[in-house]
């Protein structure tokens, strides 16, 4: 659950390239120990979403072009699929968040908030269906 959160927040933009992945930090986050935050980490640099540097620590990988249209054209499938599922599965109330998350992130835009809400957008979509 930790990677694939960590991976979302990646691809997603919200951890940029080149940022540092604090294991406390982290642990603290998702309330945990450090251990299932190392396994993580390892599982992220297993789909080369992260890499460690000697003594510096955990660090987001700056991801080839080609490699991120792939991994683009991969999630937007998988999106339409959810998409799909979310609309027959969602109840009414998750509907209705949905539809103020869409909202927020029109008034938002292009800042940092925005980009929070349409995470959180996304992630509704994905848990609903």
């Amino acid at each position: 659950r930790i990677a694939l959160d960590i991976a979302d927040e990646i691809v997603g933009g919200i951890r940029v390239p080149g940022s540092h992945l604090n294991e406390q930090t982290l642990a603290g986050q998702f309330g945990v120990s450090r251990t299932p935050v190392r396994e993580a980490t390892r599982q992220l640099v297993a789909m080369e979403l992260v890499q460690i540097l000697p003594r510096r620590g955990a660090f987001v990988t700056r991801i080839p072009v080609k490699r991120l249209f792939q991994m683009f054209e991969f999630m937007s499938e998988m999106e339409a699929i959810s998409a799909r599922l979310a609309a027959r599965r969602m109840s009414m109330e998750e509907k209705h968040e949905l539809r103020r998350l869409h909202e927020s992130c029109k008034e938002a835009g292009s800042t940092e908030e925005g980009l929070r809400h349409l995470y959180d957008f996304h992630r509704l979509i994905f848990a609903g269906s």
